[in-house]
């Protein structure tokens, strides 16, 4: 158990120096080949993965500094954080519709 929590610290100081982080990224921090270790060890600190770049990016919980829409972009990668961990977003010719907010709404966002 107490390897698992170190595990689960040395992402959370990645985290903190890179604010995001990729599967990729993860995989060489912890040096392992397998993807149920990552998500073991990122479940455990609250994290959100990106709707943008095929959701292959993360970030933990209290990491983003979310606006109004509950939406974040860090180095052109954006988050929601309607679920942690999964995408609900509608996309109109391409580009992000949010469930609650009108066209126009949409229109002042970051994605323009």
């Amino acid at each position: 158990m107490a390897k698992k929590k170190f595990k689960s610290e040395v992402l959370l100081i990645a985290f903190n120096r890179e604010k995001i982080l990729s599967l990729r990224e993860m995989k060489r921090i912890l040096g392992t080949s397998s993807r149920m270790t990552i998500y073991r060890n990122v479940k455990e600190l609250s994290y959100y993965s990106s709707y943008s770049d095929k959701g292959q990016y993360y970030t933990v919980e209290e990491i983003p500094n979310f606006d109004e829409n509950g939406l974040w972009s860090c180095k052109s990668v954006h988050f929601s954080k309607l679920i942690p961990g999964t995408p609900h977003l509608i996309f109109f010719f391409g580009r992000p519709i949010f469930c609650g907010l009108s066209l126009r709404s949409n229109r002042t966002s970051i994605f323009q």
